[in-house]
């Protein structure tokens, strides 16, 4: 007896051996306590409100004796980027009992106000009696012991939580270069000429690189552009960064617009195309080897609203006034059958529908075109899922025919180290306040 109640009053004290909650709360105007649980980071990541040391001692109970220790939450997941995972509970006190809320969205707020978007989360993973919603930080304050996250739910309630930082310095010195700042890679030379800043009041800071380009000592900016990210010392990389870090890198890739000429064998030409009336489309079933790789042509389509499952149209309408331009796309599968892919897409401009498998970006795709006058353009990117992509085919009008290219390229990167611009004003907000 006296062992036995000796095994229970342990058991009892590891009971309280659960890991202490590492970051603050808060509570809506509803009365739910929205509560930091716990921060992973890296690729891999393992969360549990149970302590490490529960769950060594868990993994060599007898089995009978587990009945008597349940554990706690736990899950697991990967990322394919080095991010951050923020993991929220939510607690109703009227309801005793944890509850999903509808998040609208995040952001992260950093020591000198700026705001860090978020862009993915979760949905709640629900265990019985728990749950809890986990959101994605790809870059996030890293210098500081905690900074703060702004959850709103939708209909605009909100709080702020703060979280604790999980990457741990010291982090590498940058040497800045000054600007303007070039490099020549073949007979191409890429110029950094300056770096603007903008503060809006919202404090969603936004940055714009101006680059030349020269071949031969001949000014060919507008046959490139140039996709931007930035890199700070602490491993964030993102198109928005704290602009009080002392040097970014700016890492850019540059791929060729429609004003460049292209080797043929990058280029698949489809000539004379009959450009299909308002709401309807053109179908094609035609593959072709474009730089190595196949091209899947699946239709052009019109303006108007369209969806499609597995390229096949299952509703298409004319283009009306009125109409807002959007896309969607997403993929499924049911049971082991194939996946099931299904684009939705409403626009007062043409659009192109192909496939391409293994393409890193849609960055590398050029849809090139030209109408019966002679007048051309270059498409836009718009929606892509499951090596699916939708471009739209800006600024025609009156169109019956139309010559298209489409074009793969690989893109040239480079890199400069700068100073990033800093706001005039700024003031310093604290993460524990």
């Amino acid at each position: 007896m006296v062992t036995g109640a000796l095994l229970i009053l342990v058991l009892a004290g590891l009971w309280m051996l659960r890991s202490p909650a590492p970051g603050s709360s808060a509570v809506l105007p509803s009365g739910v306590r929205i509560k930091v649980e716990g921060v992973t980071f890296g690729t891999r990541h393992l969360f549990s409100t149970d302590s490490k040391l529960k769950r060594a001692l868990r993994s060599v109970l007898p089995a009978r004796l587990k009945d008597w220790w349940p554990a706690g939450y736990t899950s697991e997941g990967r990322t394919d980027e080095t991010n951050a995972l923020v993991y929220l509970s939510a607690f109703d006190p009227i309801k005793r009992a944890y509850v999903s809320p509808n998040w609208d969205h995040f952001q992260v707020l950093d020591k000198h106000g700026c705001a860090w978007p978020v862009q993915s989360w979760a949905g709640s993973q629900s265990d019985p009696g728990f749950s809890v919603s986990t959101i994605c930080l790809p870059a996030f304050p890293r210098r500081d012991p905690g900074f703060k996250l702004r959850a709103v739910i939708l209909g605009g309630d909100a709080v702020e939580m703060v979280v604790p930082n999980p990457v741990k310095s010291p982090f590498p010195k940058w040497t800045p270069e000054p600007l303007p700042a070039s490099r020549t890679i073949d007979n191409a030379t890429f110029e950094l000429r300056d770096l603007q800043g903008h503060w809006p009041a919202d404090r969603l800071n936004s940055f714009d690189p101006t680059y030349r380009v020269l071949q031969d000592g001949v000014d060919v900016t507008p046959q490139w552009r140039a996709v931007t990210e930035f890199r700070d010392a602490t491993g964030n990389v993102s198109e928005r960064l704290c602009p009080y870090e002392p040097v970014w890198k700016v890492e850019a890739k540059f791929f060729r617009t429609a004003q460049a000429t292209f080797a043929a064998e990058k280029v698949w030409r489809i000539p004379g195309i009959r450009m299909p009336e308002n709401g309807h489309a053109v179908m094609f079933n035609q593959t072709h080897q474009v730089a190595n790789r196949s091209v899947h042509l699946i239709g052009l389509l019109a303006a108007g609203s369209f969806k499609f499952s597995n390229n096949v149209i299952l509703a298409m309408s004319p283009w009306q006034s009125g109409m807002s331009p959007a896309s969607s796309s997403s993929t499924r599968s049911v049971n082991s059958g194939p996946p099931i892919t299904t684009l939705e897409f409403v626009s007062r401009d043409p659009a192109v529908l192909l496939s391409i498998t293994s393409l890193r970006s849609p960055d590398q795709l050029l849809v090139r075109y030209r109408d019966q006058s002679g007048r051309g353009g270059q498409g836009e990117f718009r929606s892509g899922v499951a090596d699916q992509y939708l471009f739209s085919l800006p600024n025609l009008r009156n169109v019956t025919s139309l010559d298209l290219e489409l074009i793969l390229q690989e893109p040239i990167p480079v890199e400069f180290s700068v100073a990033p611009p800093r706001p005039t004003e700024r003031v310093a907000v604290p993460a524990d306040k």
